[in-house]
């Protein structure tokens, strides 16, 4: 895919479970994925456009892809929560990312009365909470194990 190079066109057609006829509509819908996904989460366009995407990014884009392909579809409520939870999940992390950026010298607080702050969380801390919202969104039904395993890799 143009757009998001780290999805080729064979396993956007095997995700989508399409045929190659359908190419041109989805490079028109993944052309807008990345600018959603910044308008959404404030992660930034141009890394879910390379191959430095954030794997929840990636998951967030395909599920885009599948609700706006088939927005109809069996999986159409399923898919949404999902979004919902992935988009909460990556806004997050920029969140806590753009705290170490812009205040550094307190830690990543926001300010001095704070008592926590992004740098409060090591980055195994961090990864827990997120891993144990995603377990809350398994909980609920709008994320499978695989999901799950997909985005940390375990």
């Amino acid at each position: 895919m143009k757009t998001l190079p780290w999805l080729s066109e064979q396993e956007a057609l095997d995700l989508l479970r399409t045929g190659s006829e359908n190419l041109a509509l989805i490079e028109s819908l993944s052309a807008e994925i990345p600018q959603v996904i910044e308008h959404t989460t404030g992660y930034p366009a141009r890394f879910v456009e390379s191959y430095a995407c954030d794997e929840t990014a990636k998951l967030l884009a395909k599920f885009m892809l599948q609700l706006w392909y088939a927005p109809d579809g069996i999986e159409s409520d399923r898919q949404r929560r999902t979004i919902e939870s992935l988009t909460h999940i990556l806004k997050r992390r920029v969140q806590v990312e753009q705290l170490d950026k812009h205040y550094p010298d307190q830690g990543g607080k926001c300010c001095m009365c704070c008592d926590k702050g992004a740098s409060d969380l090591s980055d195994e801390a961090l990864r827990e909470r997120i891993k144990a919202m995603l377990e809350e969104a398994i909980g609920n039904g709008s994320l499978s194990d695989e999901d799950v395993n997909e985005i940390f890799g375990d």
